[in-house]
């Protein structure tokens, strides 16, 4: 069986680490894990493991050095949303409408995909079509997939988690 990794998406941020901990020791059951997303340039990437923005980490080969340094792990967020609706909607992985991939064998071959640790495939903010061609370039890759809420505040914690398991 495939192992999928959850996690509920980031809140705010970035907190303080001492407001962080005091946070997630208030949320019983619950694990927390200190994460950033941070928009690079290719596109939107979700870091574990850093609690604060540095200099240069807009461009994912510095963000993936960084993560390194502190043994992060780095997820691709939403790498194919505004994909079926370009040139209506800008892909923030290919800004330029004429280079879009026609399937996923090709859109896998994006230089993203060597730096980071999973993709996400499933997020709320996503089409279903964009989520499951998400997963399907994971599963050519064999990256692990995430899920996530793509909450920025605590409203939206958890959803699209909560909706996956209740739709199964």
């Amino acid at each position: 069986k495939e192992e999928v990794l959850e996690f509920p998406g980031t809140v705010g941020g970035p907190w303080d680490r001492f407001e962080f901990q005091r946070f997630a020791s208030q949320q019983d059951g619950l694990l927390l894990v200190p994460a950033l997303e941070v928009e690079t340039d290719m596109g939107h990437i979700t870091v574990f493991g850093l609690d604060g923005y540095r200099s240069g980490m807009n461009r994912v080969r510095d963000l993936r050095r960084y993560a390194d340094e502190v043994g992060g792990f780095t997820v691709a967020a939403h790498p194919f949303r505004s994909l079926f609706s370009a040139p209506l909607s800008r892909s923030l992985l290919y800004p330029d409408a004429r280079l879009l991939p026609t399937d996923p064998k090709e859109a896998a071959n994006h230089p993203l995909f060597e730096l980071v640790d999973a993709i996400e495939a499933a997020n709320a903010g996503n089409t279903d079509q964009e989520n499951a061609f998400a997963l399907q370039v994971a599963a050519l890759l064999g990256k692990p997939t995430v899920g996530g809420s793509d909450a920025h505040s605590t409203n939206g914690l958890a959803y699209r988690i909560t909706a996956e398991m209740i739709r199964h």
